[in-house]
């Protein structure tokens, strides 16, 4: 058996690989990988980057259809508006009682202001 381990080293390079110790270091013919294995391999290699490619090119859509602008967003509905009260009872009681000394009169939010000539 001393024989065996003497006439048979490991490559350094390639672990697994038995070289004959009177080589100079070159594999043998069988270590070396066919054409087609080699040819494989950088097959599974252009693929795997033509996945990795499909991916980022993915991405970068769904990115860009994000940025694309909303739809305006619906204005909200106006509040109340202050309208004219001038036909208000409350009101034409209190200009005639006053002749005149009542100028305008607004409605809002259930409330009525009158506004008052101070200089009759």
């Amino acid at each position: 058996m001393a024989e065996d381990n003497d006439n048979k080293e490991s490559s350094p390079e390639l672990p697994g690989v038995i070289v004959p110790a009177d080589s100079e270091g070159t594999p043998p013919a069988a270590a070396i990988p066919d054409a087609g294995e080699a040819a494989g391999a950088d097959a599974e290699k252009a693929a795997m980057v033509e996945q990795a490619k499909s991916r980022v090119a993915a991405v970068k859509d769904s990115l860009a259809a994000a940025g694309t602008p909303k739809p305006p967003v619906k204005k909200k509905d106006e509040g109340p508006k202050p309208s004219d009260a001038s036909g208000h009872s409350l009101v034409k009681k209190l200009k005639s009682q006053f002749n005149g000394a009542v100028g305008e009169a607004v409605e809002f939010v259930g409330q009525i202001t009158i506004r008052i000539d101070g200089t009759r």
